[in-house]
């Protein structure tokens, strides 16, 4: 029996974003007859708060000493799948790797695209991926789009990778709010945008109903984006969304609007488009750009503010007819990636299988 390790963020953790949903459905797809699969997860938020586990399973270990439970977890699981970078944990399991020689997997979930890297820290990135480098031969690289892999490809030439979609296990919510207000729902970092946005509003003088929803992972960050909501009206930060449970949105917006800079799947946008809500979202910085631009319209131009203007007006001119044409196209645009899910969950079954 093939039996694996995830590393990484685990429910009931919810601030590191999309990872931990990614995680999550790893571990759902992979316990099966022929693999059994087991986390080991952070214990703790990335505000530093202790989580509190009301139900324990026995695959899932809530860390609090990663170095010593690795080298325990070890001697069970000859498959270690890594679901992160920038992390000295990846250095200490290339040093394990090349004494122990176990199957090394890595999902860089985004961390190495152009705009993820140059957001902070560049040189430490820089240096980081050149130590890497040295362990080239000895890693499986795991991407989720055809854009990562390109991603991966640019530092570590000769490597293996193996590309398969994120898994996304939502179920759709008929939608029928036509209130044209507008949702931002992301980690407050640099990567996701709200800056880009906020300094629209505040340079077009625009007044749109926008709540702003999301855990702050970089406070200074923040300050800069709560001194340009102090010059708008009607731009309100509602806080986290509780274990990042979605479903309080229901019926609640029309549009939601996501300027970030890369996306290498982009959870957030499965789970908002399942919530029923019409997507704006930035061109050429997600793997779903196209279909949901041939089906709504409203993408835009992220360096081209007039660009983000012109669709949020046109957003906000719907009529309440149209708005509901849309959404039954955003309705669409969601089984069109259900459908998929099915051949993806094949994918990562025979992918474990191969190793």
């Amino acid at each position: 029996m093939k039996k694996v390790l995830l590393i990484g963020p685990f429910p009931p953790l919810y601030s590191y974003g999309g990872p931990t949903k990614s995680i999550q459905g790893l571990y759902n797809v992979l316990n099966t007859k022929a693999i059994q699969c087991s986390v080991l997860s952070p214990s703790r938020e990335l505000k530093g708060n202790k989580i509190i586990i009301e139900e324990i399973d026995n695959k899932i270990l809530f860390s609090n000493n990663f170095y010593i439970d690795i080298l325990k977890s070890l001697k069970t699981n000859k498959i270690i799948w890594f679901n992160s970078f920038f992390e000295f944990k990846l250095i200490w399991l290339l040093f394990l790797n090349s004494l122990l020689q176990f199957n090394l997997i890595v999902s860089p979930r985004g961390q190495l695209s152009h705009n993820a890297i140059y957001t902070s820290k560049p040189l430490f990135k820089f240096i980081f991926i050149k130590f890497v480098a040295f362990f080239n031969k000895s890693i499986y690289f795991h991407s989720t789009s055809k854009e990562e892999s390109k991603e991966i490809k640019k530092y570590f030439k000769n490597t293996r990778i193996k590309e398969i979609s994120n898994i996304s296990s939502n179920e759709f919510f008929n939608n029928s709010c036509v209130n044209k207000k507008f949702v931002f729902y992301s980690r407050i970092h640099k990567k996701k945008g709200l800056h880009i946005l906020l300094d629209t509003l505040v340079k077009h003088r625009m007044n749109i109903k926008l709540d702003i929803y999301g855990f702050i992972e970089d406070k200074k960050y923040w300050k800069e984006c709560e001194e340009k909501i102090k010059l708008l009206t009607n731009v309100n930060y509602c806080g986290q969304i509780k274990h990042g449970s979605i479903n309080s949105l229901n019926n609640k917006y029309t549009f939601f609007i996501f300027p970030t800079l890369s996306e290498n799947f982009g959870h957030v946008i499965i789970e908002l488009i399942s919530m029923g809500i019409i997507p704006l979202i930035s061109k050429n910085t997600t793997p779903f750009d196209k279909i949901i631009d041939s089906k709504i319209g409203l993408n835009f131009n992220l360096e081209n503010s007039s660009d983000i203007m012109n669709k949020i007006l046109l957003a906000s001119e719907l009529s309440e007819d149209q708005i509901l044409d849309k959404k039954t196209l955003v309705k669409d645009i969601f089984l069109y990636f259900d459908r998929n899910q099915n051949n993806v969950k094949k994918d990562y079954i025979k992918f474990i299988k191969s190793i």
